[in-house]
Order: structure tokens, then sequence, then C-alpha cells
């Protein structure tokens, strides 16, 4: 019997062994071979050190551009503005990139404005002259932009002063003088149907008809609204039709910058 006993004992300990062996097995060929994961891991980190290195010489590249064309004027100005889309207002970047540097920095270009504020300075510890970490932070603003340029600062204020731009109303405006449809003949956009046109004025109450040479003739004055009032739906959209632009968009100097005197906030009421 004992003899039996250990026999079974022994039988007990050699499954025990061979199953633990081969739970081993299964382990050693389910564990990943880290020997092997690591050149791609190292030639993935290689990868991204290199990009990052080509953006950040380029980051220098832009740097050293700007710095440059800052040295090249001596006035630095940072203006306002509302739309970009208007042809008045690309007429007058244009004028001024004639011989000046202007552009807007739109508002949702932030990383663009980022390397503005990196390379000019953002706070007084990194600004790369006096006083300019200030014209930053006013550039952060929306729709804001920058002009620089060797014009006297007596004209380019007085320029700001008479560049003003109109805009479309929308629907609750407030309008701060009457908007008269005046009789006689009216002076429809190229891209309307004078048919179609004539029939929306005499929906909203305008006397109007379309004469046999195809233009509109508005028989009486209409008030599409009084002063003070604010535009209605119907009239915001029919003053679009008719290209009447009713909110004034003056593009307006925020700050002036020089390397003598430095900082100088301007107030709207100081642009003439």
């Amino acid at each position: 019997m004992a003899r039996t006993k250990k026999s079974a004992r022994k039988r007990f300990r050699e499954h025990d062994d061979q199953g633990r062996s081969s739970n081993n097995n299964n382990n050693k060929q389910q564990r990943p071979n880290n020997n092997q994961q690591r050149p791609l891991l190292n030639e993935n980190l290689a990868e991204g050190r290199v990009e990052a290195l080509e953006v950040r010489v380029k980051e220098l590249e832009e740097s050293i551009k700007l710095f440059a064309t800052l040295h090249k004027y001596e006035h630095l100005y940072v203006f306002s503005y509302r739309s970009s889309k208007l042809a008045s207002y690309l007429n007058f970047v244009k004028k001024w990139n004639a011989d000046s540097f202007c552009f807007p920095v739109e508002p949702n270009d932030t990383k663009y404005l980022h390397f503005i504020r990196q390379t000019l300075g953002f706070e007084k510890d990194n600004e790369i002259a006096t006083e300019l970490h200030r014209v930053t932070n006013v550039l952060a603003k929306p729709r804001n932009g920058i002009l620089l340029t060797n014009h006297d600062d007596a004209e380019v204020r007085a320029s700001f002063g008479k560049d003003v731009i109109s805009d479309y109303a929308s629907a609750g405006f407030d309008v701060s003088e009457a908007v008269v449809i005046q009789n006689g003949h009216l002076v429809k956009p190229e891209d309307s149907d004078a048919e179609l046109l004539c029939t929306e004025l005499l929906e909203a109450g305008v006397s109007a008809k379309v004469l046999e040479s195809g233009h509109i003739e508005v028989l009486e004055d209409f008030i599409l609204c009084e002063k003070g009032n604010s535009l209605s739906e119907k009239s915001a959209e029919l003053a679009r039709k008719l290209d009447i632009k009713l909110v004034p968009n003056s593009i307006e100097l925020l700050c002036h910058w020089t390397r003598n005197k430095h900082f100088e906030e301007i107030k709207l009421n100081e642009v003439e």
C-alpha cells in the first residue's frame, strides 16, 4: 500500500510539473518581444524629432523675416477692422502695401497670431524691443491687423480717419437716419432680375413698375425704416437686395509704436 501511495504522489507531481511547464511556455509565447519592437519605436521617435526640428527651423526663418521687416520701418500701428471680404477694405490693404507692410490677422488664425507674439514678445521679459509686448497684447484681440510704414504719423492718422467702409445691416439694426427708397429710376444690382425685384418692392408696399427699357421706376418715395427704429427682417432683406449699406465701419487705429517713443494707445477721438 505504501508503494501505491508513493507512486500516486509521484504521478501527481509529474502531472503538476507538466502543467507548470505548459503555462510557462504559453506565457513566453504571449509575452511581446521588446527587442523586436524597440527598433520600430526608435524609428518613430527619430521621425518625430526630425519633423519637430523642421517646424522649428521654419518658425525661426519666419521670425527672422518678421524681425527684418520690423527694422525696415519707423512706425508700427495696430488697427481694427470688421470684414476682410469687402472690396473697399481689400483696396485699403492694397493701398498701404504699395510702399508699406499691412496685413490683417484673422481671429481664427491662432497659430500665426501665436507666432507673432512669440517673435515680438508677449511679456516684458521676452520682448525684442521696449514695450513691444503691449503691441502684441493689443493685436491678440479679434479682427486686428498690423501696419508697418515710414509715412509720417499725422498722414497715417488722417488717412485712417477717411477710410470708412460700409456693410449690410441685419434685422434688428437701429438706423440713425430714415432709410428712404427715392422716386425715380432705381439703380438695381446687375445680377438681379427686374421683374422679380419689382414684385418684391410691390409686396413691401413700394409703388413701382418695370419700364420697357428693363429699368425699375419708383413712382413715389417710400420709407423703408423710420429714423430710430429697428430694421425688420423683410426690410433688411430688401435693403440688401437693393445694395443699401447702412452700417459704417471705420478702420480704426488702436495703438502706435516707434523705437524712440515706444508704445502709445490711440483713442478713437484722436484720429481725425
